[in-house]
């Protein structure tokens, strides 16, 4: 009868899958808003514009508000060198591509068993939510924040997990130049080698990191910070706000629940159950997000609390659940063996789609209310 359920939950997941990329590629349309004016159509002006290869090499690499996007303009130049056109549609396919291919590392991290898929199948529903709308629809945003997810993951596996030497070094530099929070990768992976005593990959990862901040922090304006005592009340009251903004956009107090209760969760995986020694990769990349959280809280200060709703933030909190899933998920449903109880796995499985189907009819509905519908 656990064969059923598994052949079921994948053909869940099929759906669920193909329904959730026809829906969000309606919006998939050739034309730019926002910043995608300058960070594509005003970046190729002057690019071209420009003579020398030195100072092409610098316009690619210089800096855009507050971080850099090298690995955006690279994909844009590919395409535009190949094509002769600029596609923001396809740029939007492209960002999402990244985000649906870093479940292939959470898969690989989780060491889920495709013959019991079911406990995969809450990571997709998570992962593929429509309280980030906004993201998708911004080709700049597409190809930045969704990379910025696939790098991040990629890269904490195959240094910590798989501890290989060089890949993770390339996955390294994209995920620094996709997006600002990519520079946490190379401080939070030299803490994990350093955990691992693997000293000889350690000293490369150093030397790498050291090259790769002389060229992000090269000719850096940095943004304005508040860093004085008084930001403290401030934090306590928005971070758990950001880190539970998987609930979508409405209820900041519903948010607010959701931040506390994963701050709670993280609290106790941390310090009660000790998983920074048996999954120090997952322990990582959720050390990650929470880092992206602080700076986030810090540098938006002044923007109100009507950032704290953004889909370029909500991106970062569905993360940490999936994370806190996957945790869950090896710390107490693998080892206990519970696929032996068909009963369990049922009830297991029933609770999984219908909270998630719940979830995203919620997202959804606020997502046409908010994005297709604003007047």
């Amino acid at each position: 009868m656990t064969r059923v359920l598994n052949i079921f939950s994948v053909f869940v997941f099929m759906i669920f899958l193909v329904a959730y990329c026809y829906d969000v590629s309606l919006n998939f349309q050739n034309f730019p808003i926002a910043d995608d004016y300058e960070a594509f159509f005003d970046f190729n002006n002057e690019f071209f514009a420009l003579q020398g290869f030195w100072e092409k090499v610098d316009l690619v690499f210089s800096q855009h508000n507050e971080h850099r996007i090298t690995t955006l303009r690279i994909i844009n130049l590919t395409y535009l060198y190949f094509s002769g056109k600029v596609d923001l549609a396809l740029f939007r396919v492209i960002g999402l591509l990244f985000y649906i291919s870093s479940m292939t590392f959470l898969y690989l991290e989780g060491e889920f068993n495709f013959k019991r898929f079911y406990f995969f199948l809450p990571i997709p529903i998570l992962m593929l939510s429509f309280a980030y709308a906004e993201i998708y629809y911004l080709a700049m945003e597409s190809l930045s924040h969704f990379p910025m997810i696939f790098f991040t993951i990629a890269t904490i596996y195959t240094a910590i997990s798989r501890k290989f030497t060089f890949l993770p070094l390339i996955f390294l530099f994209f995920g620094v130049f996709s997006n600002g929070n990519g520079i946490l990768l190379m401080p939070i992976v030299l803490v994990g080698l350093a955990l691992q005593k693997e000293f000889k990959r350690l000293l490369i990862w150093s030397i790498f990191s050291i090259l790769i901040s002389f060229i992000y922090f090269y000719d850096y304006e940095s943004g304005k910070s508040v860093l004085s005592l008084d930001i403290i009340p401030y934090l306590l009251k928005v971070y758990p706000v950001y880190v539970g903004g998987i609930g979508g956009f409405g209820s900041l107090k519903l948010n607010l629940v959701l931040g506390v209760l994963a701050l709670t969760l993280i609290l106790f995986f941390v310090i009660f159950r000790k998983v920074h020694k048996k999954e120090l990769s997952l322990t990582l990349m959720l050390f990650f997000y929470l880092l992206t959280f602080l700076i986030i809280s810090i540098k938006r200060k002044e923007y109100g609390t009507e950032f704290l709703q953004r889909g370029a933030y909500l991106i970062n909190s569905v993360m940490i659940f999936t994370l806190l899933y996957l945790l869950f998920f090896k710390e107490f449903l693998r080892p206990r063996k519970v696929e032996n109880s068909f009963k369990k796995v049922s009830l297991f499985f029933a609770v999984i789609v219908l909270a998630g189907l719940a979830y995203q009819i919620k997202n959804y509905r606020t997502w046409i209310e908010t994005w297709l519908n604003p007047l």
